[in-house]
Formats: C-alpha cells, sequence, structure tokens
C-alpha cells in the first residue's frame, strides 16, 4: 500500500478529531473526563476544537453609527463601501454587493486567531 500524502494524513486527522469533538459534545461529560476516557492529549483537543467552531457560533452584529463626510441630508451617491474598524489594527472593508456568508466566515476565523 502506497505512503499518504500529507493531504490525505491531515484529512484523516480532521476526521479523527472531529468525530471527538462532535462525540464530546453530545457527551455532556467535561472535556477532561472525556479526554481522559478516550486517552486524548488535552492540549491536541483544544487545538483541534478551535478549528471546528460553528459557522455562525458567538458572532453578534451590532447597530454601527455612521459619520458622514458630507453635510447632513439625503446623498444622491450613498457609499459604496462601508468600512469596520475592529480594535487598532483590524479594518474590513465591505462592498456593496459583499456575500454575507463571506463575512460570517471571515468573522469567525478572525475569532480564532489569538
Amino acid at each position: 500500500m502506497p505512503a499518504q500524502t500529507r493531504s490525505e494524513e491531515l484529512e484523516q486527522k480532521r476526521t479523527f478529531w472531529k468525530q471527538h469533538i462532535e462525540r464530546w459534545r453530545s457527551s455532556g461529560q467535561t472535556q477532561r473526563d472525556y479526554c481522559r476516557q478516550h486517552e486524548l492529549r488535552p492540549h491536541q483537543f483544544t487545538y483541534w476544537k478551535k478549528r471546528f467552531v460553528e459557522t455562525d457560533a458567538g458572532i453578534t452584529f451590532v447597530p454601527l453609527k455612521i459619520r458622514r463626510s458630507v453635510p447632513s441630508g439625503p446623498s444622491l451617491h450613498p457609499p459604496s463601501t462601508l468600512r469596520v474598524k475592529v480594535g487598532r489594527d483590524l479594518q474590513i472593508e465591505i462592498g456593496a454587493d459583499f456575500d454575507a456568508r463571506f463575512l460570517r466566515r471571515l468573522i469567525t476565523t478572525l475569532r480564532t486567531i489569538p
């Protein structure tokens, strides 16, 4: 049998950990107890659990105050992009034709970065 490629090994690991994380969530056990029972390393479990964050989990949309750079009153040409600043070093520009699903995935991904 030929050796597995790197991507096949990674997919096998993903499947293994995804199954364990799903079983743990439905087990009612603490993460530590589940890991002990199944002889899993808790730090590896935590590492993989962070990678399987539900797409919509924890996403909250909040109202934004939009400042106009033109005098108040209706605008004939609304801006074509929306710029969202998060903290000091993160800025997201959203075009008029943005894909809401992509935005959710982006927010979810950004939340997993320490």
